[in-house]
């Protein structure tokens, strides 16, 4: 691939799921990773995003935030999708150090689309540093089939 390193590696994780792969991207601007598993049910799961340890559902629409860990962050977060009527399925969050300001990431799982213009919303919170929407396929229903695998993921990141 043009401009591409492809790195392949195997190690030994000690983080209770028994298959978990990490990507890392790196260009002359920025270096990002992420690790995850699919669990058992075909769940795809996020276990850590740039090094900081968290754990979420990968479906649906997603609201993905960076911002300094201090009190509040998550209460203003709330009650900005509130005040535009956006219900939260799930929120994780996760923080590189126990130490006020440290850096922190939230995956807000939001039931269904989100108008791109909340991200404006969630930026305008002081102690957010980015925020996106992310748009991830649905998880496979229960009645799907067994052995029904998802061969095909799609992204759609907001800017």
């Amino acid at each position: 691939a043009r401009g591409m390193l492809v790195e392949e590696a195997t190690r030994r994780h000690e983080r209770g799921f028994p298959n978990t792969i990490e990507v890392s991207l790196e260009s002359e601007s920025a270096e990002i990773s992420a690790e995850g598993t699919v669990l058992a049910n075909g769940s795809p799961r996020i276990l850590s995003f740039d090094g900081i340890h968290l754990e979420a559902p990968l479906e649906g629409t997603v609201l993905l935030t960076r911002n300094r860990d201090v009190p509040g962050v998550i209460g203003a977060i709330g009650t900005a999708l509130g005040s535009l009527g956006v219900n939260i399925a799930t929120f994780a969050l996760g923080r590189r150090s126990a130490v006020r300001g440290a850096d922190a990431v939230a995956l807000v799982r939001l039931d269904g689309q989100a108008n791109p213009a909340i991200v404006q919303k969630i930026r305008e919170i002081p102690s957010i540093t980015e925020a996106r929407l992310i748009e991830l396929p649905e998880a496979p229903e229960a009645s799907d089939q067994p052995g029904n695998t998802r061969d095909q993921h799609h992204l759609r990141f907001s800017a």
